[in-house]
């Protein structure tokens, strides 16, 4: 490999003898092995090796035109000392294959590349707050909400609003439930934003948000993103909406067709609630279990007949029976947690043919009550704890 050197500034103002020096202690026999070993040349020169270390570092730098930057073709970054040069080119075969680009051509690319990350944010801004300002001309008439989503509304504010109402913080970030299951939690978010109740904020939440410039759209993270509430349609305070929204849901005068949906949404939040304290239980007994239809199935169909305490003693003899299946009969541990929904089913149907009187569990302190359920059963039916411990259906 042969080695050529490049004086820095004007080559005049360098003596012979450091010319010499530098041209010594860069010469090479053959590929990586050097013609001069340094104790020579510092004999030769009657020069110490810090003074000969001092003359390379200050005169000159080695390169190789043997690779050369991809883009622009200038040669192989320098070489300040043998040990540099021995230690890049350790691998010669690997070295000559090396796809290199120098400072120059990096620094361009990073250039290149910040633009494009800037253009991009700038467009995704711009986009958002166009969606934005289009919903925002039809702000939120509470009027016009349903009950569900009014309750969950009201839950998330009261879970992830900033302290001047002025935006809601990101799930994830927030460290904050809205509901008893995370699953609930990112339907709730979803259903929001889906119902224009919630906007994504143009300012905070470009690094989750994907853009897709063919149709002027764009994907995100509901966990990730701040919000927005698209109030100022009609110029009313995030404040005066909210304290609106919480009169008429504690109100006696509900809008018509909230009576009519105030049983499924009491069912859909007591379901989860026993979601929570299934998953709760199977991971106190090490099982990892996915709740699916048939759970579901099973619990809905359970809570006609039982309260969610009641059903938290059938999910606990259930989770207790699953682990001793698994140490007795040693199966899987997926076969185990699989039992438990058939052990809640034939508890609860035992129960109902031999007239049980069974005991309601109290609430496990793992699994409080979330602020959905704070917000339905506390604020808008002032029923409080008679929803975990009496049968609602």
């Amino acid at each position: 490999m042969e080695i050529f050197l490049q004086f820095y500034g004007n080559d005049d103002q360098y003596s012979e003898s450091v010319r010499n020096i530098c041209q010594k202690y860069w010469e090479t026999e053959n590929r990586r092995k050097f013609k001069y070993k340094i104790k020579e040349i510092c004999k030769d020169e009657n020069i110490t090796e810090q003074e000969l270390r001092k003359i390379i570092t200050e005169s000159c730098y080695a390169y190789t035109k043997e690779v050369s930057c991809l883009l622009c073709n200038k040669k192989f970054f320098p070489f300040k000392s043998r040990n540099d040069f021995l230690r890049t080119t350790s691998n010669y075969k690997l070295f000559l294959s090396t796809e290199w680009t120098c400072e120059d051509c990096e620094s361009e690319i990073r250039k290149t590349a910040e633009e494009k990350e800037e253009n991009e944010k700038k467009e995704k801004y711009n986009l958002i707050l166009d969606i934005m300002h289009i919903k925002q001309t039809d702000y939120i008439d509470i009027n016009n909400i349903n009950l569900e989503n009014a309750i969950f509304l009201l839950s998330a504010i009261r879970a992830l609003a900033s302290e001047n109402l002025e935006f809601l913080y990101p799930y994830e970030e927030s460290g904050h439930h809205i509901s008893p299951t995370t699953k609930l939690d990112y339907n709730i978010l979803s259903q929001l934003f889906d119902h224009g109740l919630i906007l994504v904020h143009p300012e905070y939440s470009l690094d989750s948000v994907i853009l897709n410039t063919d149709d002027r759209n764009f994907a995100f993270y509901p966990s990730e993103v701040y919000w927005l509430l698209p109030l100022s349609g009609n110029g009313e305070s995030n404040s005066r909406f909210v304290e609106k929204l919480e009169d008429i849901i504690k109100s006696d005068n509900w809008p018509y067709s909230w009576n009519d949906e105030c049983n499924k949404l009491c069912r859909k939040v007591c379901l989860h609630e026993c979601f929570q304290y299934l998953h709760l239980c199977l991971e106190r007994h090490g099982f990892n279990h996915s709740i699916g239809e048939k759970t579901e199935l099973v619990i809905n169909k359970a809570l006609n007949n039982f309260s969610v305490g009641q059903l938290y003693n059938f999910i606990w003899k259930a989770s207790r029976d699953a682990a001793s299946i698994y140490m007795r009969k040693r199966v899987s541990k997926r076969y185990a947690a699989n039992c438990v929904p058939g052990s809640i089913q034939r508890t609860a149907d035992r129960a109902l043919a031999e007239g049980w009187e069974v005991k309601n569990f109290r609430r496990d302190f793992e699994t409080p009550r979330s602020i959905v359920s704070n917000v339905l059963f506390d604020t808008a039916l002032q029923i409080g704890e008679r929803a975990f411990y009496e049968r609602l259906f």
